[in-house]
């Protein structure tokens, strides 16, 4: 297990380089370094001791989780 950033970015449903995901997805970026996490970012929740697998194994969970929590209705995760 490593240490991890987790930021949250929304789908912005254009087709550019940064963020081309649809209005309807979420996107968990994990990054190890902190200065590599986007400037898109919509909320930073800190620093995780966690794995990838770990964060796509649960995805369904933390979707419905980050959806109640931001009272938005995405319908896909990205673990990015």
């Amino acid at each position: 297990m490593n240490t991890y950033h987790l930021a949250l970015i929304y789908g912005n449903g254009k087709g550019t380089w940064a963020n081309g995901y649809r209005k309807s997805t979420l996107v968990l970026q994990a990054r190890r370094d902190i200065d590599c996490l986007s400037t898109d970012i919509h909320h930073y929740l800190g620093e995780r001791y966690t794995t990838k697998e770990n964060l796509r194994q649960n995805r369904s969970e933390l979707l419905a989780l980050f959806n109640k929590n931001l009272d938005k209705n995405f319908k896909r995760l990205v673990i990015d």
